[in-house]
């Protein structure tokens, strides 16, 4: 999870590889007893890796306080040391015991917000949201219900995203961080954020009130295929495809083959000059991370040559409605 981390808020890459990394949290026995961080003695600064920008340090800060894990600060992290880990270890700076650094101020707000809510540290992780700038998730206990939304960006914009969860008599939420509002109304959650800001809602809720809920998104944490399953079919566009090449796709789940090249790829099908596809069944609420490649021979020895696409993977999450085709496009020109 680390590394995605600082893929998605020092590198400010694609948000929805947090949405694929944590998907995968039901291969632990407890995902919630896992440790989290973003600094120790062997790593660059998260400060560093950031640029030193404080707006991105300050929304993982957030992140690590809200997501499932118990979260691990290495000293300076509440006031964002800086320092690259070699070719000398300039991550291990003296301390710093400024207490009106803005950095110490959220941090010491984002533990005394988690301290005093329930789900955000015990409740089920529940997927809601991710596009290539935004990411928004839930915490769920019985009881309670948190809601965390990044803006990965840097331009404001307004998040919007089908919502699963019923509120105790709610329309307005307000954020625990900041002064952003959300709108909840028929099953559609919005926000508006500013660039690389996070917004914590905290619903209020009578006890029990999210019992159906709970148990409804325990059983797909048992079972990924709880909810139901639906066809997806993968459609690949060429630039250019080698003569007699055989196309396969592959991917982060057993469906796909588990990345490998020698065996469970799926065999794309040529539909036309410069197009492939291939149809599978996957689980409603999965997501996928996914990339195709192919084979040839070698006229001159028979050798068998594997080429991998390029481009970053390809990343969607199998849903209800808008997922019955998939679009990928390899650039080999």
């Amino acid at each position: 999870l680390y590394y995605t981390i600082k893929e998605v808020f020092a590198e400010r890459q694609d948000c929805r590889k947090l949405a694929s990394r944590l998907y995968f949290d039901r291969n632990y026995p407890d995902a919630g007893m896992l440790a989290t961080f973003i600094d120790n003695h062997d790593l660059d600064r998260f400060m560093t890796l950031c640029g030193e920008n404080e707006s991105r340090y300050l929304m993982t800060m957030a992140f690590l306080m809200t997501v499932r894990g118990i979260p691990t600060l290495c000293y300076g992290d509440e006031q964002g040391l800086a320092g690259k880990e070699s070719p000398q270890p300039l991550n291990r700076g003296d301390m710093v015991f400024d207490e009106t650094s803005e950095i110490y101020r959220t941090t010491r707000k984002l533990i005394a917000l988690r301290k005093d809510t329930e789900p955000l540290r015990r409740g089920l992780q529940c997927h809601l949201f991710a596009d290539k700038t935004a990411y928004a998730f839930a915490r769920l206990t019985p009881d309670a219900l948190a809601v965390a939304v990044f803006n990965n960006g840097d331009q404001p914009r307004q998040i919007e995203f089908a919502f699963p969860f019923k509120l105790d008599g709610q329309i307005i939420l307000n954020d625990r961080l900041n002064q952003a509002k959300a709108i909840v109304r028929q099953g559609q959650f919005s926000v508006f954020l500013n660039p690389e800001t996070t917004a914590i809602f905290v619903p209020e809720s009578r006890p029990g009130f999210y019992q159906k809920a709970f148990r409804h998104w325990h059983r797909r944490m048992a079972d990924e295929k709880a909810w139901g399953e639906k066809k997806v079919t993968v459609k690949l566009k060429f630039d250019y495809v080698p003569e007699k090449a055989e196309v396969f796709l592959t991917g982060n789940c057993d469906e796909l083959g588990n990345w490998s090249a020698d065996s469970g790829a799926v065999k794309m099908v040529q539909v036309s000059d410069d197009e492939f596809e291939a149809s599978l069944k996957l689980p409603l609420g999965k997501v996928v991370e996914c990339k195709c490649f192919y084979r040839k021979i070698a006229e001159e020895d028979e050798t068998v040559e594997t080429v991998w696409q390029s481009e970053d993977n390809s990343i969607f999450e199998v849903r209800e409605n808008g997922t019955e085709f998939v679009h990928i496009s390899w650039r080999t020109l």
